[in-house]
């Protein structure tokens, strides 16, 4: 059976409205708020966008998620050590970046999560150039240089 649409005259003293997406005609009070449409209401009911977002996440992306968790806990467990370790008084956060001295926020960087407290606290720009450096150098693509050459021209700026 195909499914009915019926184009009605938008109005905000209407009483129903009709799913595009079941084609049923509902309530107002079934259909969610969405102030960027002409009636103020999404276009599709409650239910129909309940099964939507439940069903979002396909199975594919969802094995990408436990690959990538399983990767990455020891990452998890290192941030949660340095964590602790701050907490406890074990270690101490520097009010500085340790390569250019800039202000906070200061942020640990692990260059081998194997030794988890090894962190070397760096600001924002700091990390991320660092990132990228790394980035850079197990790339096999170029990268490195072209990276060399923009800080250079960055840094004589």
């Amino acid at each position: 059976m195909a499914k009915k649409f019926l184009l009605t005259k938008v109005s905000m003293n209407t009483i129903e409205k009709t799913c595009f997406k079941c084609g049923l005609s509902k309530a107002r009070a079934e259909f969610y708020g969405h102030p960027q449409m002409a009636d103020g209401l999404l276009g599709k009911c409650k239910d129909c966008t309940k099964s939507d977002v439940r069903g979002g996440r396909n199975d594919s992306t969802r094995e990408y998620d436990r690959r990538r968790y399983l990767e990455r806990t020891h990452e998890h467990r290192a941030r949660i050590k340095v964590n602790y370790a701050i907490t406890k008084g074990q270690m101490k956060r520097p009010a500085a970046c340790w390569f250019c001295g800039g202000k906070p926020p200061i942020e640990g960087h692990h260059a081998d999560y194997a030794n988890p407290l090894g962190v070397m606290f760096l600001c924002k720009p700091c990390h991320s150039l660092c990132h990228k450096l790394t980035t850079a150098v197990l790339a096999s693509n170029g990268y490195a240089e072209r990276l060399a050459i923009y800080l250079d021209q960055e840094i004589a700026a």
